[in-house]
């Protein structure tokens, strides 16, 4: 088994800097711009719960030209939305930029002010399935399932439904369509990455699940939006920058192995597994458990919390786990 996942799909998870502005007019129509779009650098990626300052893993995406904007137009109080394809043969400076295809919709007039929001994440196309703006509304809803996408790279004749889907955000107020320059793109969450090691003497199945909750007697307004998400879709109001969700508590991270492209995998004495998950939170994230689940429906809990932390956007968190039998300590 590969034990470092190298990524070769969409998008940075890292902090974007400043680039020159460009604008291509269409030679379509006065409706029409070829715009660039410039996704997060990733300068200031390792970050860790771990303090032992070693070298650590992080990620580095870049645009596919299958990629496309999710356009949300808001002008006198009416939305307007609509798709907005990457241009072939137009990615560049190492995949972090390209242009893409904006279309002035037909209920906005030449020449006035509006408000442009878009959104990055890659999405199956069912809107039941999230990755949508929901109607009248500047409120985007998060493709869901992410608990089973906690693969970084897809095995050869696979789907890419075990990836996980990070999703940028830009938005320009008072935007005409000859001002709508260079997007550069912000991120909407963070990734935590589990570094899990067999540390028994012989090899054994993956477990079917890995979670992270806060204490019960956690009362703060600390939450992790995406935690569990199948049966809530979850929603970011890009005017307000509020999350919705139905539940009443998000205090719970769940890796669902089971379902995700690891679901057969072993590993052998001392071989390690990375498994990722992008996820919502508030700032402030609170102490939690950590609980793996062998197949056997047993329930192994660490002897030591992960603890409290502040998470940014855009970085990649690392928890380094080992598995002996029915022990489960953290450490590498």
């Amino acid at each position: 088994m590969k034990k470092i996942i190298v990524l070769f799909t969409v998008l940075s998870v890292f902090m974007v800097g400043c680039t020159k502005t460009e604008v291509t007019p269409s030679t379509e129509n006065d409706r029409t711009v070829i715009v660039s779009a410039t996704i997060p650098a990733e300068e200031t990626s390792r970050v860790s719960y771990d303090t032992s300052g070693a070298k650590l893993l992080n990620i580095s995406l870049a645009w596919n030209e299958e990629d496309k904007l999710k356009l949300c137009f808001v002008h006198n109080g009416k939305y307007y939305y609509q798709d907005a394809s990457l241009q072939k043969g137009t990615i560049t400076e190492g995949g972090k930029k390209a242009k893409f295809k904006i279309t002035l919709p037909e209920g906005i007039p030449t020449g006035e002010s509006f408000t442009l929001h878009a959104v990055y994440q890659r999405t199956d196309e069912k809107e039941s399935n999230g990755g949508y703006f929901l109607k009248d509304t500047e409120k985007y809803v998060f493709e869901n399932c992410e608990e089973s996408r906690i693969a970084l790279k897809k095995n050869e004749n696979e789907s890419d439904a075990g990836i996980i889907r990070p999703t940028l955000k830009y938005t320009q107020e008072n935007a005409k369509l000859s001002t709508i320059r260079n997007m550069s793109f912000e991120h909407l969450g963070w990734v935590m990455a589990i570094h899990l090691t067999n540390t028994t003497n012989r090899k054994v199945n993956l477990a079917s699940a890995l979670t992270l909750q806060y204490k019960k007697e956690d009362t703060s307004s600390s939450y992790i939006y995406n935690g569990n998400q199948s049966y809530d879709l979850i929603n970011v109001d890009l005017k307000t920058k509020q999350i919705h969700s139905e539940k009443a508590d998000n205090k719970l991270v769940l890796f669902n192995i089971a379902n995700s492209p690891f679901a057969k995998e072993t590993l052998e004495t001392g071989e390690s597994i990375v498994i990722y998950r992008w996820l919502i939170s508030t700032p402030q994230i609170e102490e939690m458990s950590i609980n793996l689940y062998p197949h056997d429906n047993t329930k192994i809990t660490a002897s030591t919390s992960l603890s409290r932390k502040n998470v940014e956007n855009g970085k990649v968190y690392h928890v380094y786990l080992k598995w002996n039998d029915y022990q489960l300590e953290q450490g590498k």
